[in-house]
């Protein structure tokens, strides 16, 4: 984490809000990480409730931005390796078909931490931010198998109606407690 996060952006929520979104009053903040397109993508067996993580992406963006909810602010953070996987450009594409004022594309210098930080909810495929959003006491909805679940500080819907449920579901947005915390770490 600390390597990752060594040339970036630290920043906290209120300088975040202040900087990018100043007009606003949001309640809520939701993270969403997806992870690289093509980095085994099914590694894990079909234990994944969207057919691959694109289409998780995809399927989110097309969910948030139809929501009518504002009082959520949709915060999308590429994964760092999109560019090693010759991903660059597919997150932007999507992103601008589906933007709306409460959903912002993360600045790329801004530290993984501070995202975390920023955030209130961490939504995921099954990537290691999870549990690094969990160490923090951040809950954490995944969309399929990841090494970290059933340790009691993960959201793990059994199906795409019950994800966008569990994405909206306002005591998701609760921290962690400390015990759930410390099991993450």
């Amino acid at each position: 984490i600390k390597l990752a996060n060594k040339n970036k952006i630290k920043i906290n929520k209120k300088e975040f809000l202040k900087k990018y979104l100043s007009n606003h009053n949001f309640k809520k903040i939701a993270l969403f990480a997806p992870h690289a397109f093509t980095d085994s993508v099914h590694g894990f067996g079909k234990k994944f409730i969207f057919t691959d993580t694109y289409q998780q992406y995809l399927e989110t963006m097309k969910f948030i931005s139809s929501y009518k909810n504002k009082e959520i602010l949709w915060i999308i953070k590429k994964h760092p390796r999109s560019k090693h996987y010759k991903e660059e450009g597919q997150i932007e594409e999507v992103y601008k078909k589906y933007k709306k004022n409460n959903i912002i594309l993360l600045d790329k210098n801004i530290s993984t931490i501070s995202a975390i930080n920023i955030s209130n909810l961490v939504i995921t495929g099954r990537g290691s931010i999870g549990i690094e959003a969990a160490s923090f006491g951040k809950r954490v909805v995944v969309a399929g198998y990841a090494v970290y679940q059933n340790m009691g500080f993960t959201i793990q819907p059994k199906n795409t109606k019950q994800y966008f449920e569990e994405i909206i579901k306002a005591s998701n947005y609760k921290l962690l407690n400390n015990n759930q915390k410390k099991i993450a770490r």
